[in-house]
């Protein structure tokens, strides 16, 4: 989706596409470890600092709780993110009458008997496309 690449672009981020198409009878698409369709990152010299970012992208909010429940669930997502330098966020976008609007959602680790990953909205916005 050519809106992820170019907010992550003017937010500073250097875009790596991670999605693939699998070959054979049902052709399907992979993405990093089952959580990245891209892979961001920015120097970091950049005005908002360093960062490693993985993003999952999605049209509708219904696909943005499947995925959030998907990588919750996996362990090379727990393992992003044990590491402490990659986050995951899930970009989820729809179209209202207004225009495009992109909800944008982190999971964090949070640790008490054992390390889980939770989720929250870190901003909500409209985007001119």
């Amino acid at each position: 989706m050519q809106m992820t690449r170019a907010v992550a672009e003017s937010e500073g981020y250097h875009v790596i596409l991670a999605e693939y198409r699998v070959a054979g009878k049902h052709k399907h698409r992979k993405d990093l470890g089952g959580f990245g369709d891209y892979i961001v990152c920015r120097d970091q010299d950049h005005p908002l600092g360093g960062d490693l970012l993985a993003i999952q992208h999605t049209v509708g909010l219904n696909n943005r709780g499947l995925h959030i429940r998907k990588i919750q669930k996996l362990k090379n997502a727990l393992a992003w993110l044990t590491t402490g330098k990659g986050r995951i966020e899930v970009w989820a976008w729809r179209e209202l009458q207004d225009g495009w609007h992109l909800q944008r959602t982190e999971l964090v680790l949070r640790f008490g008997s054992e390390a889980m990953i939770k989720d929250r909205i870190v901003s909500d916005a409209r985007h001119d496309y």
